[in-house]
């Protein structure tokens, strides 16, 4: 037997009225404790619409396109997960593109969903986007009028949403976190030079090391690509700097030191400090779980989604959603050997 909007209303203890108005995401004033009752009688009794009469009544096809650009990278795919999970309780369904940080694949997943009629869609910009590429980008959306979200990297745009972390804090954090153990020489691996989230964590961990009184050597900061090899590339010139501490700009470079300490013989945190960025799960299942800077990427993903549904139904004007990044200190980071 199929189930109703009406069984729905009877599993929730609500009026049919209320629980339409929350089905179909229409603008209202019921609480969200109330439609979490929805959602919830809708999980219990795996309620799902029919979306082909739906899409008669309501002109849309019931699609959310996404672009990341690395689905391999957990933080990506955990982000991709969250919002699928939302979707689903709107029986919706995604659509993924993964970019590879790619401008190019970015524009051209951009005009493949527009293609296919996709309702909204959030977009995590390649880390090598210019300025130039930047201006194409906001074009391209402008022209397709959806509803859009962007994560992670926002676009200095006036439409749309961005959900992002505080990065610059998140940097900051990490950074005096080394400088409390008593490290000065911290060296630092990057993302590529034009990603607006590089450009927000040197700014962290510049503002920790002249906060403490360290100038910031230059000569410490390599530009990474947020892969693994990244890390390990860069390990050896780091050691020749005598560096005693280094902060990657996410956890797989920090996992690329771990690869690279191996080959030096090297242990962490006795001869090497390392701290990372995102906390992704194998953080802490590494034989010397890394110190890293937490970001809520389920959350990120969902408050994501959520915001699609948001401008889809004009219930908000835009705005920026800020997470708050919080250090997760573990064996990866200690005193250094000397100073």
């Amino acid at each position: 037997m199929r189930i109703t909007a009406k069984d729905v209303a009877a599993k929730a203890g609500l009026s049919l009225t209320t629980v339409s108005l929350v089905l179909n995401n229409r603008p209202s004033r019921i609480p969200e404790a109330t439609q979490e009752r929805v959602w919830q009688a809708v999980r219990e009794l795996q309620y799902r619409p029919n979306r082909r009469a739906a899409s008669l009544v309501t002109n849309r096809m019931g699609t959310i396109g996404i672009i990341v650009p690395d689905v391999c990278n957990i933080f990506f795919a955990s982000i991709c997960a969250a919002c699928e999970t939302e979707a689903r309780l709107r029986d919706y369904s995604v659509l993924f593109g993964s970019s590879g940080d790619a401008v190019e694949l970015d524009l051209n997943y951009i005009d493949v969903f527009f293609s296919k009629g996709v309702d909204g869609m959030i977009l995590v910009k390649a880390a090598h986007t210019t300025p130039e590429d930047e201006d194409r980008l906001m074009t391209k959306i402008l022209d397709t009028n959806i509803p859009f979200v962007t994560v992670d990297r926002k676009l200095n745009m006036q439409r749309g949403r961005s959900i992002t972390v505080d990065h610059r804090l998140g940097a900051y954090m990490a950074t005096k976190h080394l400088i409390g153990l008593g490290h000065k020489r911290i060296g630092c691996i990057t993302g590529p030079a034009h990603d607006v989230v590089t450009h927000d964590r040197l700014t962290g961990y510049r503002e920790a090391l002249t906060e403490a009184g360290i100038t910031a050597d230059p000569t410490l900061i390599c530009t990474g690509d947020y892969r693994i090899d990244s890390g390990a590339e860069h390990l050896p010139y780091l050691l020749g700097k005598s560096v005693t501490a280094v902060f990657c700009f996410n956890d797989l470079m920090a996992m690329g030191i771990y690869k690279g300490c191996r080959s030096y013989n090297l242990k962490i945190p006795d001869d090497l400090s390392v701290i990372g960025f995102d906390d992704i799960p194998f953080c802490e299942a590494l034989e010397v779980p890394l110190t890293t800077v937490f970001q809520p990427a389920e959350r990120i993903g969902s408050e994501a989604m959520k915001q699609i549904f948001n401008l889809l139904n004009h219930e908000e004007e835009a705005r920026d959603f800020v997470f708050e990044p919080v250090l997760k200190v573990r064996a990866s980071t200690s005193f250094p050997k000397c100073n």
